[in-house]
């Protein structure tokens, strides 16, 4: 009987020594959220390209709710656009999905799409570089 609750002992001391291997060294890092950002980058910059529209995009979050948000964006009739950028504001992991709805780079014009998780806001800054 005596040898059964050593075999015993010992096989939980090894389950857990190897949960305690598994999980991280200080166990908070664990439960915290990481610091995700959701910037949206669509394009690229060359030499000569300059900003040519900033615009901040916010919208307060709702209860229970997610907030869906079209903005256009367009560009003077002889520029043609070959960079958007939309910074995420929140970095907190719980930011807007941001798509290209319509648009893009070599265009004159260009359509995002916001999508806020349920009960958050939008927040972000976007800035559209041409040439």
């Amino acid at each position: 009987m005596a040898s059964y609750k050593l075999v015993f002992l010992l096989a939980m001391a090894g389950a857990i020594t190897l949960v305690f291997d598994v999980l991280p060294s200080s166990g908070f890092e664990f439960f915290k959220t990481k610091k995700v950002s959701s910037d949206f980058i669509l394009g690229s910059r060359l030499s000569g390209d300059r900003l040519i529209l900033q615009k901040t995009i916010y919208r307060t979050a709702k209860s229970w709710k997610s907030i869906s948000l079209r903005v256009s964006f367009n560009a003077s009739k002889h520029v043609r656009i070959t960079q958007v950028v939309a910074y995420d504001q929140k970095r907190n992991g719980k930011a807007a999905v941001v798509k290209l709805f319509k648009g893009g780079p070599g265009k004159q014009n260009i359509t995002l799409k916001f999508k806020s998780r349920r009960g958050h806001g939008i927040n972000y800054i976007v800035k559209v570089y041409g040439r």
